[in-house]
């Protein structure tokens, strides 16, 4: 098969689907610690060294240099409360829960613990969701009459706010695959 003009593929770290082995690929390395730590800086908001050294020194597949791990761990741990801001958005980090902490393993590990803090109710709304496919609209939920307005927008809402859902006005998609598949 010969290389699709014009087309890139960008694919994770998944095996290479069939169709995809004669096409053109660029290997993406690792960031290099200066500028992981910079990601870091920036997804935590704060300059404060000691707390990102001792971030990497718990968790250290924050200093692997792999984006996509970084901004996923570190949304994990503000979720899981091992990171937080005190007045003057100054970082801090609980220790016990800090030590307590295991990174999650995989996409799906890190979409369970945010499926976790959604309510069960909200949960549901976003499974009838899945169920009209990654792409669905808030009025087709509505009309299904599973679901009252308050708990179809409260559950849009939150789900938007972990991470699992974007919402552009009345259409929402769900942020992964996996989402469809559980």
């Amino acid at each position: 098969r010969a290389p699709i003009s014009g087309v890139l593929l960008l694919l994770s770290m998944r095996e290479r689907p069939a169709w995809a082995h004669e096409q053109d690929a660029i290997e993406l390395a690792t960031l290099r610690p200066a500028d992981n730590d910079a990601l870091l800086r920036a997804l935590l908001v704060t300059d404060d060294t000691a707390v990102l050294q001792r971030l990497q020194q718990h968790v250290p597949v924050l200093a692997a240099g792999i984006p996509m791990a970084t901004v996923q761990v570190a949304a994990d741990l503000q979720l899981q409360g091992c990171v937080r801001r005190r007045v003057g958005m100054v970082v801090e980090l609980d220790e016990e829960r800090l030590r307590a902490y295991v990174p999650p393993a995989t996409v799906a590990e890190v979409l369970e613990r945010r499926l976790e803090r959604l309510t069960p109710d909200a949960r549901r709304v976003l499974a009838a969701g899945a169920l009209l496919g990654r792409r669905f609209e808030v009025d087709d939920l509505l009309e299904t009459g599973l679901f009252d307005r308050m708990q179809v927008h409260g559950a849009v809402l939150d789900a938007h706010a972990l991470g699992l859902l974007h919402v552009d006005e009345r259409r929402c998609w769900l942020a992964h695959d996996a989402l469809v598949e559980r």
